[in-house]
């Protein structure tokens, strides 16, 4: 009888041996299947990590070129003054020739009217 009962307490240890070990390998593939998980998961962020500093750097050199376009720009609106500048003296001086040009012509006229008045005092003078 005591035979039998330290048999079914064996059995009993036994069994919860074998329920523990059990628990313990499924325990242990949900650690090895977080595992694979945890390392897709660090793969990811560091594509991510990748992704991340490949836009910063793209970003980057999108704000140089701006910047270069922004200095070019300055520059062309400042040509482009010194060209108005440039086209404002022009004008004036082309203003100014133009009033020498019309003295001019008015001088040749006088100088022909006279000319011409002289020439009929000449013929005049000679009669």
């Amino acid at each position: 009888d005591g035979a039998a009962r330290e048999r079914d307490e064996a059995k009993e240890r036994l069994k919860h041996r074998l329920n523990e070990s059990a628990m313990l390998g499924e325990l242990q593939k949900k650690l090895d299947e977080g595992s694979r998980e945890m390392a897709e998961l660090v793969k990811e962020v560091e594509a991510a990590k990748a992704v991340s500093h490949a836009e910063k750097m793209e970003m980057m050199r999108e704000r140089d070129k701006a910047r270069k376009a922004e200095v070019e720009a300055t520059a062309a609106v400042s040509r482009f003054g010194a060209l108005q500048d440039e086209l404002s003296r022009l004008k004036e001086r082309s203003r100014e020739a133009e009033d020498a040009r019309d003295q001019a012509s008015d001088a040749l006229k006088r100088a022909t009217s006279q000319n011409a008045a002289l020439e009929v005092a000449l013929e005049d003078a000679r009669r």
